[in-house]
């Protein structure tokens, strides 16, 4: 059969069966300067990098599909950012860490991720400090 007329899972990615993925996902921005529209957002943490003045806790806020999950996913990867030469902080990813794969796959073990708009009770932040 010609590629073309290949609809199975096997022509949309990578050629290999099983290895569909979602669109959005696929092309997911990996790094601050890939965020589209997040500008002054990217600013803030670049500063506050470069300052020093790292928060404890980050809140993004926002409707569907603005990039809250891809946002919080690269700045665990700035935060747990450790290479053969870094180990530390750093907004510069371009060169991938030991840890950026898992917490941009969601999962890694020191990277919870909460969809608060799901967890709205007590019971769900308790689960959560029961599990740290």
């Amino acid at each position: 059969m010609s590629e073309a007329g290949n609809s199975g899972p096997e022509s949309l990615e990578t050629g290999k069966a099983g290895a569909y993925r979602v669109l959005a996902r696929k092309y997911r921005p990996s790094n601050f300067s890939e965020l589209i529209g997040q500008e002054p957002m990217v600013r803030t943490l670049t500063n506050a990098f470069a300052n020093g003045r790292i928060a404890q806790a980050w809140m993004l806020t926002g409707v569907r599909g603005v990039g809250k999950t891809t946002t919080a996913r690269i700045l665990a990867r700035a935060l747990n950012y450790k290479t053969a030469i870094v180990d530390q902080p750093s907004v510069d990813l371009s060169t991938p860490g030991e840890h950026c794969q898992a917490i941009m796959e969601g999962r890694h073990v020191d990277v919870i991720e909460m969809d608060a708009a799901s967890h709205t009770g007590i019971d769900d932040i308790r689960d959560i400090i029961d599990r740290v």
